[in-house]
């Protein structure tokens, strides 16, 4: 192992004891003085590749845990604390604070333009943004004018403004007319994808499962709250669901 000692006076004495292989249960091999080694005449083997994907598990395993503080959440617990504070801030103070800012949001009167060149101006220089939410979030013309500044460092944009025109078809033997998106796309730190991040097989299913049990319940007039758009039901008179 790793913790045992293979130094020069450590081998001569195994070779004087007649000694002629030392086996590792290690892939490393730097606790052995493999000079004395050679010189001593001793065989030294290791186990060069055992297990590379209990590894690379192990990384992301720490990768995780630090990143969601999984350590420390179950410290808080040990100690009966289960308190959950979540801190929110103003969109100023989001700006002027965040390397990486990304949308989740949608889109209405409220949330139109809402990154705009005010917003942008506030960002961090190099900021990196990224949009999986609605293309209208954010003023694109603003946004390729802070870019040209080198004032965003980076974006990844799964939505756009003018996105109908162009999405979901295959364009490919076609001139596109849009000149805000062929200067979006021209720019190298800028990364775009059409309207995919929910192209998944579980969220196809889970699409298509919902939207089959969204017209069961309005069938039975038991739609769920939280699928709602409109606020208000014209259904048939409950049924048994």
């Amino acid at each position: 192992m790793l913790g045992d000692n293979a130094s020069a006076p450590v081998l001569k004495a195994l070779h004087a004891g007649g000694t002629r292989l030392l086996a590792l249960r290690s892939a490393g091999f730097n606790h052995v003085d493999v000079a004395e080694a050679d010189r001593l005449g001793l065989t030294v083997l290791r186990v060069p590749a055992y297990s590379p994907h209990a590894v690379a598990e192990h990384a992301v395993g720490l990768m995780l845990t630090l990143n969601r503080k999984f350590h420390r959440a179950f410290n808080r617990v040990r100690e009966q604390n289960f308190a959950l504070d979540v801190r929110y801030v103003s969109l100023p103070d989001l700006c002027a604070q965040s390397d990486i800012i990304t949308l989740h949001c949608p889109l209405n009167p409220e949330t139109k333009h809402l990154v705009n060149a005010t917003a942008l101006a506030a960002m961090k220089p190099g900021v990196m943004l990224i949009n999986t939410s609605r293309g209208g979030v954010i003023d694109t013309r603003a946004l390729i004018a802070a870019l040209k500044k080198e004032h965003v460092g980076s974006v990844g944009l799964d939505v756009y403004e003018e996105e109908g025109d162009l999405f979901f078809k295959d364009l490919s033997e076609r001139v596109i007319r849009d000149d805000v998106f062929g200067r979006l796309m021209s720019f190298p730190s800028v990364l775009i994808t059409a309207h995919q991040g929910f192209f998944t097989r579980e969220a196809c299913t889970a699409i298509a499962q919902t939207t089959i049990n969204n017209v069961t319940d309005f069938e039975c007039g038991c739609v769920q709250e939280s699928n709602r758009v409109t606020t208000r039901l014209i259904a048939p008179a409950p049924k048994p669901c």
